[in-house]
């Protein structure tokens, strides 16, 4: 029994970093489309939410409908740090920026580099915030998130 976990675990089983053996373009084509519909659905939320309590006068407690709705909306902006370990957040984000991807993005880090910040503001980083930062500043930024 130990020899069957011992094999499990065996580093020669993994696959390498970064292959796949499967780079068929049906899969990843199946894989894009699976993507895009669970987007999709995750995003409609928010809107089912407002479209909710807009017809329903009789809720008690309509703000938390519409803050769940800011909460969901929110979870999918792009949060980085600058130093992050392997690829930074910097980096991360002008790959992000040359693919053509326009996520929000709000870094947070301790680290208070002006010459990061600058590169990051310049790259469309909504807000560049250094820890510490005052509650009202991330609120702040996440709503100037949810505004695009």
């Amino acid at each position: 029994m130990t020899s069957l976990l011992t094999g499990f675990f065996a580093q020669q089983n993994f696959i390498p970093h970064g292959f796949c053996l499967a780079w068929d373009p049906a899969l990843l084509g199946l894989h894009v489309i699976s993507d895009s519909v669970i987007a999709i659905a995750y995003y409609s939320i928010p809107f089912a939410l407002l479209y909710f309590i807009s017809r329903r006068r009789d809720l008690a407690f309509r703000g938390i409908f519409a803050l769940t709705g800011a909460f969901i909306l929110a979870c999918g902006t792009t949060l980085l740090d600058v130093q992050m370990p392997g690829l930074n957040g910097l980096e991360l984000q002008s790959r992000l920026v040359a693919e053509g991807h326009q996520v929000p993005i709000i870094f947070i880090t301790a680290f208070s580099d002006e010459n990061a910040r600058a590169q990051a503001l310049k790259a469309g980083a909504l807000c560049y915030l250094v820890k510490p930062f005052e509650e009202a500043d991330l609120l702040n930024s996440i709503n100037l998130a949810l505004q695009r």
